[in-house]
């Protein structure tokens, strides 16, 4: 299980490195706040996702699990709306293995142990946190994930930052996200069970500008639950390139493995 663990992470992000794109500039806090609504949040964060349609980056990932640690190089393609395509290149750019999350499934070529894993797309979750609906690993891993708002989500602001909450009918908080209104971005979101447990978190740092446009150089995937952390840094970023492709097949001479 632990084998199969680090050959579906590693193949779902992989490639080789470039230079960093620039730094974005320091901002302060709109001078409304804190005066902000949940509506009105959620508005300022969504207002730029739609620029976004692909993007293509180059760069590096880290994961830690209680059993392994590993680094490789990372390249992805993908779209916002649903798909997330990886290429994973060894020592010598020698190319390992491919991989391929869609709107309904992933697919997973570990070429050195000639296995081939796929399945629904739910199943990506205990891998990756936040992965396991149409479009939202690719947004994750952008920095442009936004919060549904329900009668449920309250707000206050503490630290220059603003704090969303969901809780359930017994008062417990099950949803938690930290918004810089400087960059009008999610810097942190949880997901807990009813006694406080952290089953799923994401952070984003180091943000920089992209085409005009705040995009986090650093995102941390983390569920502590299982024990896995993954961490993506992209290294150099384009977004909407051209053309986008996603050059998967299915292998011969393999070992199926269903990931259920």
């Amino acid at each position: 299980m632990r084998r199969l663990l680090a050959s579906v992470l590693l193949l779902t992000f992989a490639g080789c490195s470039g230079p960093l794109v620039r730094n974005a500039p320091d901002a302060d806090a709109p001078a409304d706040f804190p005066n902000h609504t949940v509506q009105q949040i959620a508005y300022q964060l969504a207002a730029q996702q739609p620029q976004v349609r692909t993007f293509r980056s180059e760069g590096r990932l880290e994961i830690e699990t209680q059993q392994i640690s590993q680094g490789a190089g990372i390249s992805i393609r993908a779209s916002l709306a649903d798909s997330v395509y990886a290429k994973l290149r060894g020592p010598l750019n020698i190319e390992v293995g491919r991989a391929l999350v869609t709107a309904d499934s992933i697919l997973a070529h570990d070429k050195l142990r000639r296995k081939y894993y796929f399945g629904p797309l739910a199943v990506t979750d205990r891998y990756v946190a936040g992965s396991g609906e149409p479009g939202l690993l690719a947004q994750t891993l952008v920095g442009l994930i936004v919060p549904t708002v329900t009668e449920a989500m309250t707000v206050d602001a503490a630290d220059q930052y603003y704090h969303l909450s969901v809780k359930d009918g017994a008062g417990h908080l099950r949803q938690h996200w930290t918004i810089d209104p400087a960059l009008w971005r999610v810097i942190r979101m949880e997901e807990r069970a009813s006694d406080g447990t952290v089953l799923t978190s994401r952070v984003f740092s180091s943000f920089d500008t992209v085409n005009n446009i705040v995009i986090p150089r650093t995102v941390e995937l983390s569920s502590p639950s299982r024990g896995i952390t993954i961490t993506v840094e992209h290294q150099q970023l384009t977004l909407n390139p051209s053309s986008i492709t996603y050059p998967f097949s299915r292998p011969r001479d393999v070992e199926f493995i269903s990931l259920e």
